[in-house]
């Protein structure tokens, strides 16, 4: 989905969309105290991450970009539970 040539770029761009979904996962876990995580709810997430950045929704390669906020939040739920 990041498909930037320069180096430093591409790892801002994914340290960015890294940022958005830890904002968002902030969010969730302070009005939703013990989520559900399930494979229905990781996509309903994902999707609403993309569609809340214009950005994000303009970016190539969509699949790839989904797939990659969908690792990202796993890891991070599985630090939130362990």
């Amino acid at each position: 989905w990041s498909k930037l040539l320069d180096k430093q770029a591409r790892v801002n761009l994914v340290e960015d969309v890294k940022s958005l979904v830890r904002d968002y996962v902030r969010r969730v876990s302070r009005v939703n105290r013990h989520p559900k995580f399930t494979i229905e709810s990781l996509g309903e997430m994902t999707d609403s991450i993309i569609a809340r950045n214009s950005t994000l929704q303009k970016m190539n390669d969509q699949d790839a970009l989904n797939l990659c906020i969908k690792l990202y939040l796993i890891k991070l739920f599985d630090k939130i539970i362990h």
